[in-house]
């Protein structure tokens, strides 16, 4: 069974190699979704890179991680780019 994140994944596995970063609103992200965000997601913890959570296994196999920005509004996501090990 799919994530409801799954478009998420798939946009950021998208990205041109080139791509370090991504940065979205939670209107973005809700519209690559498809469906709104839950209320949680106006939260630092929500976007914690913890795979126990399933929109962080969405982004983490996609091989991206967040960094929440503080006091901006709208609330803006960074996704980042993890590097694989043989590219440092």
């Amino acid at each position: 069974m799919l994530s409801r994140y799954q478009p998420l994944a798939d946009f950021l596995a998208a990205q041109p190699p080139e791509t370090d970063s991504v940065m979205l609103t939670l209107a973005e992200v809700a519209q690559i979704v498809g469906q709104p965000l839950p209320p949680g997601a106006s939260t630092r913890g929500w976007w914690g890179n913890q795979p126990a959570s399933a929109q962080a296994r969405a982004w983490l196999a996609a091989g991206w991680r967040t960094v929440w920005q503080p006091r901006q509004f709208p609330v803006r996501i960074i996704f980042v780019r993890v590097p694989h090990p043989a590219s440092g």
